[in-house]
């Protein structure tokens, strides 16, 4: 980890106690590193094993206000996924709770109506229903489009996914 790394995950732990703080104590008790590289434009960030958070470098630059709720908003979804584990976080279930919890972050910090697709997606309840993560995946396609790949997740964490396909795990729990 670059000297970069340790000072910008320590701001933005800082900034991020204000903002979400069960994000900014996982970030300081698991030693969370933060670092930029670039990505595609439909990808705002993405966590790593090894508990690491990359930022993509085009929509994050050098210089960018560590205080932005986009920013924190955006590094609190990638922790959850560090939370959930990557069996979770590999799932459309997965990815439905840290977007419900990055833009209700993001919405309640900025002055600026939520676009209706947002609305609809934080309204579905966070279960294991294959028809909710169904309309899950098919709102985040629309927001974030074909280049956001969703489509190839499971709708469960792999383990129950594998579970339904065998006929031992029924479609809601």
């Amino acid at each position: 980890m670059t000297a970069t790394e340790n000072e910008l995950s320590a701001m933005i732990r800082e900034n991020l106690s204000d903002f979400h703080p069960d994000s900014a104590r996982y970030l300081l008790e698991h030693i969370v590193s933060i670092g930029r590289k670039p990505m595609n434009q439909s990808t705002s960030a993405i966590w790593a094993f090894g508990s690491r958070v990359f930022l993509n470098s085009h929509i994050f630059p050098v210089g960018i206000d560590l205080k932005d709720p986009r920013l924190l908003s955006t590094i609190a979804h990638e922790i959850r996924h560090l939370q959930q584990g990557p069996i979770v976080a590999f799932s459309v279930y997965g990815e439905l709770d840290a977007w419900q919890l990055g833009f209700q972050l993001y919405y309640s910090k900025v002055n600026q109506a939520m676009p209706t697709v947002l609305s609809d997606l934080l309204a579905l309840p966070l279960v294991l229903d294959r028809s909710v993560l169904k309309t899950a995946r098919k709102l985040m396609l629309t927001y974030a489009g074909r280049k956001y790949r969703i489509d190839l997740y499971p709708l469960f964490p792999i383990t129950k996914e594998i579970g339904y396909l065998l006929g031992f795990v029924k479609t809601k729990f």
